[in-house]
């Protein structure tokens, strides 16, 4: 038996949400660990130091597919265990559309940085050649306005002539 379109909204946003928190519980209380071993600093530089060692690197901004495939498994049965048959894939969807954003975001955060720089640079470039290309325009315009005007009155100056 199916839900209501609002209701299946309602509950996909209650995964959005859910992943926000998780995001966050996981980013603060976990990648932020202050580890004092030699086996927690090593997971620790493989979950998440790498990352903040080489920050705009790519391919470490994002958890790689494989694994998130692997990790999706415990997190649906869990879902399945907090929620109903009908509501779980709404819930569980939203989850995997709030992790989607928030990596997206991280990356264009990371990545895409350099868009900002480059883009008036792009634009002022656009603005001259802009500037130019109506230049170009309104002299022609102006040569032919010219050259009709100069032919009309040797029309003209004809016509009084003869």
């Amino acid at each position: 038996m199916g839900h209501t379109i609002p209701k299946v909204l309602v509950v996909a946003a209650l995964g959005i949400l859910s992943w926000t928190l998780v995001e966050y519980t996981l980013h603060r209380f976990l990648f932020h660990i202050d580890t004092r071993v030699i086996g927690g600093n090593t997971a620790h530089y493989l979950l998440h130091g790498c990352h903040n060692k080489h920050p705009m690197d790519g391919l470490r901004l994002v958890f790689p597919p494989a694994a998130t495939a692997v990790l999706l498994f415990p997190f649906w049965n869990f879902i399945k265990l907090i929620s109903t048959p009908t509501t779980a894939p709404a819930l569980f969807g939203g989850g995997l559309l709030g992790y989607v954003m928030y990596d997206v975001t991280h990356y264009y955060v990371h990545i895409i940085w350099w868009w900002s720089c480059i883009k008036w640079v792009f634009l002022l470039i656009m603005s001259i050649l802009f500037i130019i290309k109506s230049i170009i325009e309104v002299h022609l315009i102006h040569v032919v306005l010219v050259f009709h005007m100069i032919r009309l009155l040797e029309i003209l100056i004809r016509w009084l002539v003869t």
